[in-house]
């Protein structure tokens, strides 16, 4: 097997590596609360419309059972 040399990085190089991995995470972690906040609001919106649609849906039924026999077959 061959020998796997580590190299020493150096403290300056090291610190600099570790703010840019961080910056990048706490970036991915806002984007994630961002998508996470705006699928949350899609749901409620789609519920939303779905609460409508029933309630006109009701609506409708109530006003064909209010029209007379008449009405309908015509």
């Amino acid at each position: 097997m061959a020998a796997v040399m580590k190299q020493a990085v150096p403290q300056g190089d090291s610190a600099q590596l570790a703010a840019h991995v961080q910056s990048l995470l706490t970036d991915m972690q806002s984007k994630f609360q961002t998508l996470a906040s705006d699928i949350v609001d899609r749901i409620d919106d789609v519920g939303k419309r779905i609460d409508q649609l029933e309630g006109q849906i009701e609506q409708l039924g109530h006003h064909a059972e209010l029209r007379p026999e008449a009405k309908r077959k015509a």
